[in-house]
């Protein structure tokens, strides 16, 4: 540890020399050296400036630790809800060092700020509000459990509807794909379903979409010169989405029943529709 402060404290001292791209990496660096000292105010002051710039949400789960520590309770859940609702935690999107060192400042956040994770996920407690919901998403999201991550987005829709409206943030699509694999049976936790919670699902997701693209309809139409762009993109990706490819493939369709085959079938030529329009 003593090792590591100096090296860190020794590369920030060399600003002036240093390529400005990579500065922020040592800013980071000596904001954790400071947070692992306990010098919680000089850590904050860090993740807030320079640090901000790189590493993903690690900055941030570095500020929702220390806040923690100062006895910031709130804030830290905030922080910490926040950062882990901007970033997709599934192990697939792993591609670097850097994004496994996101995971584990994730994990050590996590058993800090929530210490009820273990608990939820044994299914023995529910989140008291959506700051833990959404919080308890990242470690769902990397186990794989569809089901768990649906039925948060569920509840958390219900208790603040403005949450799935927000299409910056996605949570209505990423709602959309869990409750589509669940559906489908994908998901540590989603195999043993009976069909007809299975069906539900995927009912819930077809829900989502629909709302999804109506919301992104309604905002091409409102402003088409400064939305077309983003809102194509978006749909373009919709219809190459491999979690949606269980609702979405034909010889994946071919497992449902024909009306339900049918209200996807439509629902994706809706999609189509709206993407060929843009094109005009």
């Amino acid at each position: 540890m003593r090792t590591a402060i100096a090296l860190a404290e020794q590369a920030v001292g060399a600003k002036s020399t240093a390529p400005e791209w990579v500065y922020p990496y040592f800013a980071f660096a000596l904001g954790l050296a400071e947070y692992r000292q306990d010098h919680f105010e000089r850590a904050i002051a860090l993740m807030n400036a320079e640090a901000a710039k790189v590493l993903g949400q690690c900055p941030r789960l570095v500020l929702a630790m220390a806040q923690h520590r100062l006895g910031e309770k709130e804030e830290a859940r905030t922080t910490l809800a926040e950062a882990i609702s901007k970033v997709d935690w599934s192990m697939s999107q792993v591609r670097s060092h850097d994004q496994w060192l996101w995971h584990v400042l994730r994990r050590e956040a996590e058993a800090m700020i929530f210490p009820n994770t273990a608990a939820f996920l044994e299914g023995k407690y529910e989140p008291r509000d959506n700051t833990e919901r959404l919080a308890l998403l990242g470690v769902c999201r990397f186990q794989n459990r569809t089901l768990a991550s649906a039925r948060l987005y569920a509840d958390a829709f219900e208790a603040d509807a403005t949450l799935a409206d927000d299409l910056r943030l996605n949570h209505r699509l990423r709602a959309a794909r869990s409750a589509a694999l669940a559906g489908c049976g994908q998901g540590a936790d989603a195999a043993c379903l009976e069909e007809t919670e299975r069906k539900r699902w995927r009912d819930q997701a077809r829900e989502w979409l629909r709302a999804d693209l109506a919301a992104r309809v309604h905002a091409f139409d409102a402003d088409p010169q400064a939305t077309r762009t983003s809102v194509r993109k978006a749909l373009a990706r919709w219809r190459e989405d491999p979690e949606l490819e269980c609702v979405r493939r034909p010889g994946k369709l071919d497992k449902l029943t024909a009306d339900e085959r049918q209200e996807f079938l439509k629902f994706w030529a809706e999609v189509a529709a709206v993407l060929a329009r843009m094109e005009q």
